[in-house]
C-alpha cells in the first residue's frame, strides 16, 4: 500500500509521460485478495490504526489520480481489492473474476471507498446486501 500510495502521490506532481494506470493480479487468480483477515486478531489496536490510515491514503491517491486508473481484475477481487477495483475509474474484468466484502464476514467493517462508492453504484439496497452479506458475486453479476 506504501508503494501505490507513493507512486500515485508522484503522479499527481507529476504525470510524466503516462496516459493511464491499469493495477492488475499477476496470473489468474487474483488480482488483490485484501488484506490477511486472520493477522488482524493478531494486530494491536496501534497497528490497526496504521494499517487502515494507510489504505485510506493509498484510495485516495488513487481516486484522486489526475490520469484514468483501470482496473483490469483478472481473479478475485475481495475486501479491499474489490475497494481498490471501485477506487478505479474503470473496471475491466474477466469471466471468472469474483468480488466480495469478505472481511464483514468476520465482522470488520470495509476500510476502503466500499461504503461510499458502493450505493452510488449499485443502490443502497443491494450495497447493503453485498456489504452485509459477504458473499462473492461474479463479474456479469457485477456488471448487471
Amino acid at each position: 500500500m506504501t508503494d501505490m500510495r507513493d507512486c500515485l502521490d508522484s503522479l499527481y506532481l507529476d504525470p510524466g509521460d503516462a496516459r493511464c494506470i491499469i493495477p492488475t493480479g499477476a496470473g489468474d487468480k487474483a488480482f488483490c485478495a485484501g488484506a490477511d483477515l486472520k493477522e488482524r486478531g493478531d494486530m494491536s489496536e496501534a497497528s490497526y490504526r496504521n494499517q487502515h490510515a494507510l489504505a485510506e491514503q493509498m484510495t485516495r491517491a488513487l481516486m484522486q489520480c489526475p490520469i484514468p486508473v483501470i482496473a483490469a481484475v483478472n481473479g478475485a477481487a475481495f475486501g479491499g481489492g474489490s475497494e481498490l477495483a471501485m477506487g478505479a475509474d474503470f473496471i475491466y474484468a474477466v469471466d471468472t473474476a469474483k468480488f466480495a466484502q469478505t472481511e464483514c464476514g468476520v465482522g470488520v467493517i470495509p476500510g476502503g471507498p466500499g461504503t461510499q462508492i458502493l450505493p452510488q453504484v449499485v443502490g443502497t439496497r443491494r450495497a447493503k446486501e453485498i456489504i452485509l452479506g459477504a458473499q462473492p458475486y461474479s463479474a456479469q453479476e457485477a456488471l448487471e
